[in-house]
């Protein structure tokens, strides 16, 4: 688990991760799946993964914010916003970086999600699937080859989005990570003595 989360944030920091100038729904036109909201995490041997993701008051968009845990005790922090999309039966996060800030403005990264009772499967959209469709122009968008990475910007319209990810969803989407639900146990707070 801990390579493939590794490989997730990899993704997304080196610009491997495709980024669309639109969400594949606007946010505000249908209810926000609430399932998603909660606490979910992975824990290995030598690291822990905590999601915790509920409402902002404010832009009443969902507040995803990932907090992992090494065996070091270091701390990493990362945060989005965003909301859920529906296509076909299949379910989507359409989400912008928050924390760490990012050079530029990179548009939504869109991540396929399922829930059940007591895990969160959630699957990054994969780059090599978008730079051959834009590079055969099935797709709008553009690919600024780097040393490293490729930048990968979708510029299609919402509709041809929505069409393109229904078409291609499981090469899109290949593998999905699973998080357990994090049940609380009730507990009193303890007071330092005065």
């Amino acid at each position: 688990m801990k390579k493939a989360w590794i490989a997730i944030w990899m993704i997304a920091y080196l610009g491997c991760l495709p980024y669309s100038d639109h969400p594949l729904t606007e946010s505000g036109k249908s209810r926000i799946d609430s399932s998603i909201v909660g606490t979910w995490f992975h824990k290995e041997d030598d690291e822990s993964v905590y999601l915790h993701i509920g409402l902002d008051d404010q832009s009443k968009l969902l507040r995803l914010i990932m907090v992992e845990y090494d065996r070091d005790g270091k701390l990493k922090t990362s945060e989005f916003c965003g909301h859920t999309s529906s296509l076909n039966g299949s379910t989507y996060l359409n989400l912008k970086w928050v924390h760490p800030p990012q050079q530029e403005e990179t548009g939504y990264m869109i991540v396929k999600f399922a829930v059940d009772q007591d895990a969160l499967g959630i699957a990054i959209m994969t780059g090599a699937v978008v730079k051959a469709a834009i590079t055969s122009e099935a797709l709008q968008g553009k690919v600024i080859e780097g040393k490293w990475s490729s930048d990968i910007r979708i510029s299609e319209g919402q509709k041809k989005l929505q069409r393109f990810i229904t078409e291609n969803d499981k090469a899109l989407f290949p593998e999905m990570i699973f998080l357990r639900k994090h049940q609380p146990k009730s507990h009193p707070m303890r007071r330092g003595d005065k």
